[in-house]
């Protein structure tokens, strides 16, 4: 590294916010990994899983270009506050509400699109904070907020389901959201 090129622990704070940030809201999307066994568990059949499940990537993915839209006209941090209280407000409904295919299927396509405006606003605030020398290697480290969920949030996901404890198990993904809102406070906020 040259003289005035920034150094990774320079930035080891702000990476460290994001890696988090990343944390928060994929346990929120992972956490419903395990919605096909829940739901099999309270009796829908696989094809309506299917329907369910789907429901939230066909939103993701219709909704991505819509995230650069509101993040030119609301900023970065009010984009990701407003995703992550999506995401909170649609898994709290999920979570209490009667389950039926026609609501689970409609709450599913506000979760997907929380998730995905959300992600693209941290990638968005990522890109554009880090610096371009240390970018790909702040890139891999904060990547590692999402593969945590694999051997933390997954699998406490299965062990509340597996004990019956559905409500615990819901309401894992509201307090989710809720730590990715704050996170979006803290990332954005770091200096």
């Amino acid at each position: 590294m040259t003289t005035g090129e920034p150094a990774l622990s320079t930035w080891r704070g702000r990476i460290i916010l994001i890696l988090l940030t990343y944390f928060s809201v994929f346990s929120y999307s992972h956490i419903f990994f395990m919605l096909p066994p829940f739901l099999r568990n309270i009796g829908f059949q696989p094809q309506c899983v299917g329907w369910i499940i789907s429901a939230f990537y066909l939103a993701a993915t219709v909704t991505r270009p819509s995230a650069g839209w509101f993040i030119e006209r609301i900023g970065i941090r009010k984009t990701m506050v407003t995703a992550g209280s999506i995401c909170f407000f649609s898994s709290l409904s999920l979570a209490l509400t009667r389950h039926t295919p026609a609501v689970l299927y409609f709450i599913r396509l506000f979760m997907g699109a929380g998730f995905s405006v959300f992600v693209v606003a941290t990638t968005t605030y990522q890109s554009l904070v880090i610096p371009e020398q240390i970018r790909g290697t702040a890139f891999s480290i904060t990547s590692i907020g999402g593969v945590l969920t694999s051997f933390t949030v997954i699998p406490l996901s299965e062990f509340f389901i597996c004990r019956g404890w559905n409500l615990p198990y819901l309401l894992m993904a509201p307090v989710a959201a809720l730590a990715a809102i704050c996170m979006a406070f803290f990332t954005t906020g770091a200096r």
